[in-house]
């Protein structure tokens, strides 16, 4: 079996699983993660710069969108800013959402993903 970024292909479906339970929790309690403290205790992944992490958290974007839910990964943000990086943008772009151009209109797109992920895994 291969691997893929730095985990195993065995390992990748368990450890994404773990990534979106942390933010489905996270959703839950109507809060967000920042991060460095979604890969702590993740052994497999190399820190929050890993690739196969931000692969991940696109993954669990378009698990979201296909099921009909908001954005999981708007829930995972930068320690300094509290805002996500361009991936999620990126990924929001790929499955046919309107992010808008400017500064504004993406921290509007983010900040409702946020709102409707916190009323849909509170409701769960």
């Amino acid at each position: 079996m291969g691997r893929r970024w730095e985990v195993d292909e065995a390992d990748w479906e368990r450890v994404r699983g773990k990534i979106r339970g942390l933010l489905e929790e996270a959703a839950g309690n109507g809060s967000w993660l920042v991060y460095s403290d979604i890969v702590t205790g993740i052994s497999e992944l190399a820190g929050p710069d890993s690739h196969a992490f931000h692969e991940m958290l696109g993954e669990i974007s378009a698990d979201c969108h296909a099921s009909g839910l908001p954005l999981l990964s708007a829930l995972a943000v930068y320690k300094g800013t509290y805002m996500p990086g361009l991936g999620f943008y990126r990924a929001a772009k790929s499955l046919g959402l309107d992010v808008g151009a400017s500064h504004s209109a993406r921290y509007d797109f983010w900040w409702r993903q946020v709102e409707l992920c916190h009323e849909a895994w509170r409701r769960r």
